[in-house]
Parts: structure tokens; sequence; C-alpha cells
């Protein structure tokens, strides 16, 4: 089975962000991170620790994401140094609709908790941490994921064949696509 790892560096964070990606800004969460690493750029690395689930009911689709965030310092010779690791579990709800010819989509909430699993630079308290990733996420991550899930994607069509009317509806574990056809033939 396959992992998914993605990795976080600072010229993703976006300039206009209050916080970027270095021991300057997350040591104001994390004050023994900038006294051990003076004003260095960070590097996050996460990793899915369980195949995430999704839940389709009549009310909505839920999500789930398990992942560990490994957190390391990027020496002036560009090599990492390991300082901590975060165990985050998301919790995702959200819609499922259709706008022809596309299936569109709407996360309604989203947040995230944390727990410290190992650090080499003595504890420290994630709860600070985990408001401000959940703010964020509501300010940005989620009008961000609207945005796209308001274009949504287009579903399969084949030559000749137009859906009429089309209804998306959800229930226990599926999602229901009801339409009329008409077909025009290519003569």
């Amino acid at each position: 089975m396959g992992k998914l790892t993605y990795n976080i560096t600072n010229d993703m964070i976006p300039s206009t962000s209050p916080y970027q990606l270095n021991t300057t800004d997350i040591g104001i969460f994390i004050p023994q991170l900038k006294k051990l690493y003076p004003n260095m750029p960070m590097e996050l690395v996460v990793n899915s620790t369980s195949p995430p689930t999704v839940n389709f009911a009549e009310a909505g689709v839920t999500g789930t994401l398990w992942a560990d965030v490994d957190a390391y310092v990027v020496e002036p010779d560009a090599t990492r140094t390991y300082v901590f690791t975060i165990a985050v579990i998301a919790h995702v709800e959200g819609s499922v609709g259709f706008s022809y010819p596309n299936i569109t989509g709407e996360v309604t909430s989203m947040s995230v908790e944390m727990e410290l699993k190992q650090s080499d630079i003595k504890t420290f308290s994630l709860m600070l941490i985990e408001r401000v990733a959940n703010s964020f996420i509501e300010s940005t991550v989620i009008p961000d994921l609207n945005e796209l899930g308001e274009q949504g994607f287009p579903i399969p069509e084949m030559d000749g064949l137009t859906y009429i009317n089309p209804v998306v509806s959800l229930g226990k574990d599926y999602i229901r696509l009801e339409t009329n056809l008409e077909y025009t033939p290519n003569l």
C-alpha cells in the first residue's frame, strides 16, 4: 500500500501570511526552538499514518485523515536537523452537488487535533498551535477548498448523450447521479 508524503517549505507559505516557516515565527509557539536554532528556515514533512476514511450519508460527506508531521530545521549547509513530530487528525464535513457538467462540493467544517508524538527539544504544549491552525483552516483553507469545489470536476460524457435535469444525491456509503438522457446521433 502506498503512503502519502508531502513536504512543506517556507517558499510555499504566502508572503502575506502572518507566520513564516522558520524558527523565529514558530518559536513564538515553541520558545526553546528559537533559542536552540535562532533565525533558521524550517521544513515540515507530512506522512499519512493510515488510509483516510470517507463516509457518505444523506446528511453529507465526512472524512478523517491521520498524519504525522515531522519538523526539521534547515541548517546553513542545507542539511536538515530533526526537531519534533506532531500526530495530526483532521476531520472534514461537507456536501456534494451537481452543476452541469460538473460534480461539485462544499466543505462545511474542518478541524484538526494535535498531539506531540516525539521531540528532540523537550516537550511543549500544542494548545496554541492547534488553535492557530484551526483558525487558519477556517479563514483560509475552507474558502480555498470551496473555491475548488465550486468549480467541481466533470462527470464522464459520451458522444451523442446529454444529461437532462441531473440530480446528485447521497445515501449511506454511496453517491447517486440520477438523470434523463438525450441521444443525438452523430451523422
